[in-house]
């Protein structure tokens, strides 16, 4: 199914905010050691585009990873996350007002006309554009950030709309969690991490304790190292901390 020019037009009405959020990528720390011998994010192939993509969420870090592992203190499974400056990004590709991957599985059939699709939901091309989704579905930023969308009235005319705030305000399954809102960013190239690019970096404190990883984002990256303490959960879980992390470095730093 093509892309919705009412939904996209719907969100086009609302203006961006003056500053925008980060961009959050989130990894394991395995990946993060591999990433000192080469700097920077590479797009990968992705079957249900059938391109090379690399996705980032506007200003959540709220993806899951690992789900199939069980509680463990092996920092390479637990999650890092880099908070990336929208000011230095590359073009962007394409953005969807939800996690796409979550549509395709089905997770918020319960909210959704059975025509629409991930296509449905994409609006234009640009970091603005997620701002607008926040606008037109949350009073600021601060309630995007804590998943609390407001409930205006939205026209009969709008179905897309409808739908997509009804899937906000929605209990949905557990396994749909927050990425339901979580808009997504995806770029078709690649993004060095650098002094410009790389805000700030989320990660176990075990290995921020390491010369070579503090080394590597307080000099190369000269980013704010944000970490936490791994205490051998369940990497998953590891979302509910990231979030906590990244939102109070935006209060910090005045972006909310």
């Amino acid at each position: 199914m093509t892309i919705s020019p009412r939904f996209r037009s719907f969100v086009r009405e609302h203006s961006a905010h003056s500053m925008l959020l980060p961009l959050a990528h989130s990894t394991d720390n395995k990946c993060l050691i591999d990433l000192l011998e080469a700097p920077r994010l590479l797009p990968k192939h992705r079957p249900e585009y059938e391109e090379d993509l690399f996705f980032t969420y506007y200003g959540r870090p709220s993806y899951r990873l690992h789900p199939d592992i069980d509680a463990t203190s092996v920092t390479a499974v637990h999650a890092t996350a880099f908070l990336l400056d929208p000011r230095h990004m590359p073009l962007v590709h394409r953005v969807v007002a939800f996690d796409s991957g979550a549509m395709d599985l089905g997770l918020y059939k319960s909210a959704m006309h059975r025509d629409f699709t991930k296509q449905t939901f994409e609006v234009d091309p640009d970091l603005e554009s997620a701002s607008r989704i926040v606008r037109a579905f949350y009073d600021d930023h601060e309630d995007y950030c804590a998943g609390k969308p407001n409930r205006a009235t939205v026209s009969e005319m709008q179905p897309e709309a409808q739908c997509y705030q009804d899937l906000l305000t929605s209990k949905l399954a557990a396994e749909a969690d927050d990425r339901k809102s979580c808009v997504e960013i995806q770029f078709c190239s690649e993004i060095a991490l650098n002094a410009d690019t790389v805000l700030a970096v989320i990660l176990p404190k075990q290995s921020y304790k390491e010369p070579t990883i503090r080394s590597f984002i307080d000099n190369e990256l000269e980013a704010k190292a944000l970490t936490y303490i791994c205490t051998g959960g369940k990497p998953s879980e590891d979302a509910v901390m990231m979030k906590e992390k990244a939102f109070d470095f935006y209060f910090r730093t005045g972006r909310l």
